[in-house]
């Protein structure tokens, strides 16, 4: 399928390319700010949020919040409206400070939703590993950006000890973080534990599930949790932006491993939660 690229207020068709300039700082020093939408019947999911969570980055870069003048909240919406069929996608908007940093780059596409990937997970469970890679230490964690080589050098060592697994990482300091795709939640008891809010991104699906858990009635705590707090831990789940909601099955390290949980009560809870407030499940 040739899908329609959205660059600096041009319509490009993919097959024609969409360059980037030599000099944008997005090429040389992968100074890139990005935000990923899903659509559920073609609309985008909870724009709202994802706009807010940009708009925390555009601050933070000193670029105008509608960088060319851009409405970022519909963006989105038009990309998916120029394309063909009628399949959920995920639209990736991009911005940098642009070249000699005159004028901000704007980049939007959609890319295709790996369903049969997210039904496998839903399914099986997820697989993690721990990996030696860390977080990096002093990169943003307040907003989404384009330095990911710690999350590609983590996947890659994930993959060699599970190859369908992904990379949890820990903190520099030993304390499990999150995963490249999102935020993990673990389950105690009756309590819903997610991981520091300092210590990652502020998940836009994490929010709606701790929305959600709270009107289930159920605890939500803090708890910094190090490999060696697995063994407590009852259940496991993972929010994401394109697979809203997965259970995860196994959590390994080099050493082997470290959990394996087939309790699904409260990631079943949640789904059914997630349904009636959206009318859809979340994936």
């Amino acid at each position: 399928m040739r899908l329609p690229v959205f660059l600096n207020g041009e319509w490009i068709d993919e097959a024609n390319g969409a360059a980037l300039r030599c000099d944008d700082p997005a090429i040389g020093q992968g100074v890139m700010l990005v935000e990923t939408v899903r659509t559920y019947g073609r609309q985008v999911f909870e724009v709202h949020r994802h706009r807010s969570r940009l708009e925390a980055g555009l601050d933070a870069f000193g670029l105008p919040r509608q960088p060319r003048g851009l409405d970022l909240l519909t963006l989105p919406q038009e990309v998916v409206s120029r394309l063909p069929g009628d399949d959920d996608v995920a639209v990736a908007v991009v911005v940098s400070p642009g070249p000699s940093g005159a004028e901000p780059t704007v980049l939007a596409h959609a890319r295709d939703l790996p369903h049969q990937t997210y039904r496998r997970w839903t399914h099986d469970g997820l697989s993690l590993v721990v990996t030696a890679t860390s977080q990096a230490a002093g990169l943003p964690r307040t907003f989404k950006h384009r330095s990911r080589l710690n999350w590609w050098l983590a996947d890659r060592e994930a993959k060699a000890i599970t190859p369908q697994a992904m990379a949890w990482l820990p903190d520099v300091d030993g304390v499990l973080t999150e995963t490249a795709a999102g935020n993990v939640l673990a389950v105690r008891g009756d309590t819903l534990l997610e991981m520091p809010r300092h210590r990652v991104v502020p998940g836009v699906t994490a929010a709606i599930v701790r929305e959600l858990a709270a009107e289930c009635g159920r605890p939500i705590e803090t708890a910094e949790l190090r490999p060696d707090d697995l063994a407590s831990v009852d259940e496991l789940l993972m929010t994401s932006t394109g697979c809203g909601l997965v259970p995860i099955a196994s959590v390994r390290s080099s050493a082997g491993l470290l959990w394996t949980g087939s309790h699904r009560a409260v990631f079943n809870e949640l789904t059914a939660a997630w349904s009636a407030r959206f009318g859809h499940p979340p994936n």
